[in-house]
């Protein structure tokens, strides 16, 4: 389970919070009467409600103990907490210090049975890389599990143990849940296993959180810990509305901002990952990023409606449907585009070789384009394919063509658009970075990507060239191909 860490609170501040609270508490026990028997009631009515979903799940909760060999160990293990790897079960203890190699490590993680023939679901960081898994039941029976399949794009993943009629959860219905609803979590943090914790859903919709490249996650603040991962998040009719993937943490415990991928997202990568072992998904091939108002403005577009284009790769769908840098998509058969994670899910959602039907904002108008979508590569091989730009003779610059725009908002007549600069290249060593626009190169003014790119390739030893930044001033550079080139 992967901690983010957060600014600590000021002690003094929360000791004066505390006194403050206390004295208040005594002078209002001291003036008022004891609680009316309805409220007693209340009170007690909601305990047996999340006693109930406790004696519910309890059944379908397994604990998940993950073995990894020597070299898979010492790479997963090895040091500090990785801030990629969700919730860190696999890397507590003595997180910052050097650990010595030892012929395998184990990690500790939770499950929720979701087919009575064996099935459970997990979180993918949970099971990954692992050589053994061990299941454990809620009465003590230790199985043998084998991985089904993962979805590394969700961080979730299927589990089979061979053992009929097991007790199932009852997957629920997360999009009927609403910031203050209760939720209880189960699980086994720090291997106490079947811990029941208590809270309410605090937001919804999460991203940008860092653990996988769907994000939707559920925020709640009951109490999630190391060992939680893959455990149920449940609503009060005990339906597993949540898997618990990830915390946000200051001490590597739980400071009540935990996130978990919503059982919508579940419903939905389950039958790939039973019947495949993998989730396939649908792919266009663009870099997108948000429209800022100013942007919005400069391409005729509604401020915060739409996803904007920032690059097309080569041989991919969006470019043989003739999309381009610059483009506002505005929906996507029919649905309405708020922003790239809008667009980002419509698109997964779509069976790869199907046909997208797009509204795209161009140069002020409307247009239809008929996109015939290819299968999302997996993660490696998308940051491979997106970093292919970044060659050695390009002096460690990905480009793309200078959206119309753009253009105008900087006032050039075109440019090649600075995408990507490869840290520790000659283009980082002159200061270059991402969002700069490239106007010549050498003798050679550039108006285009491809261009720029010919140009760059027939120079030997170095190359001047013309800048302008994104606040509009020009500058000069030279890029001297050194040794690291």
């Amino acid at each position: 389970m992967t901690t983010f860490h957060l600014p600590r609170s000021l002690p003094a501040l929360a000791l004066v919070t505390s006194l403050a609270t206390g004295v208040g508490f005594l002078l209002h026990e001291s003036t008022t009467a004891s609680p009316t028997p309805s409220v007693k009631d209340s009170a007690r009515e909601l305990s047996r409600a999340f006693r109930d979903v406790a004696r519910q799940i309890s059944p379908s909760v397994v604990g998940i103990l993950a073995t990894h060999e020597a070299e898979n160990a010492q790479m997963r293990f090895h040091g500090q907490p990785s801030p990629q790897d969700p919730l860190g079960e696999r890397f507590f203890g003595d997180g910052d210090k050097p650990r010595l190699p030892q012929p395998e490590m184990k990690g500790q993680g939770t499950g929720v049975i979701v087919d009575s023939d064996g099935l459970i679901a997990t979180n993918n960081h949970v099971v990954a890389g692992a050589s053994r898994l061990e299941v454990t039941l809620q009465d003590g029976r230790k199985l043998a599990g084998e991985v089904v399949g993962t979805d590394p794009e969700t961080d979730l993943a299927l589990v089979r143990v061979k053992e009929k009629n097991l007790p199932a959860a009852k997957i629920g219905d997360s999009t009927t849940m609403e910031p203050g609803d209760w939720v209880i979590a189960v699980g086994n943090p720090f291997g106490l296993d079947h811990t029941v914790t208590v809270g309410v859903v605090s937001a919804l919709g999460r991203s940008n959180i860092g653990v996988a490249s769907y994000e939707d996650f559920i925020q709640t603040d009951a109490a999630i810990n190391p060992g939680n991962s893959g455990g149920p998040l449940l609503n009060l009719d005990g339906e597993v509305i949540g898997i618990n993937t990830a915390i946000r943490s200051s001490n590597g415990g739980s400071d009540g901002i935990s996130f978990a991928v919503p059982s919508a997202t579940l419903k939905s990568v389950m039958p790939g990952l039973e019947r495949e072992g993998r989730v396939s998904r649908g792919w266009l091939g663009v870099n997108i990023q948000p429209l800022t108002p100013e942007l919005a403005e400069s391409f005729g577009a509604r401020a915060k409606q739409g996803a904007l284009i920032s690059d097309v790769l080569a041989n991919t769908p969006a470019h043989a449907a003739g999309l381009r840098a610059g483009d506002v998509i505005l929906s996507v058969n029919g649905q309405t585009v708020d922003g790239p994670k809008e667009l980002s899910a419509a698109i997964a959602r779509l069976e790869p070789g199907s046909a997208a039907q797009l509204v795209v904002l161009r140069d002020g108008a409307e247009k239809d384009f008929s996109v015939a979508l290819a299968e999302r590569p997996p993660k490696d091989t998308l940051a491979r394919r997106e970093l292919r730009g970044v060659e050695p003779d390009t002096f460690g610059l990905q480009l793309g063509d200078l959206p119309r725009g753009m253009a105008r908002q900087l006032d050039v007549e075109g440019g090649a658009l600075v995408h990507k600069v490869e840290p520790g290249s000659a283009a980082d060593d002159v200061g270059l970075q991402a969002g700069d626009v490239i106007l010549s190169v050498g003798k050679h003014d550039v108006t285009s990507a491809a261009g720029a790119r010919e140009a760059l390739l027939q120079l030997d030893s170095g190359a001047r060239l013309l800048v302008r930044s994104e606040d509009g001033a020009t500058h000069w550079v030279f890029l001297k191909k050194g040794s690291r080139e």
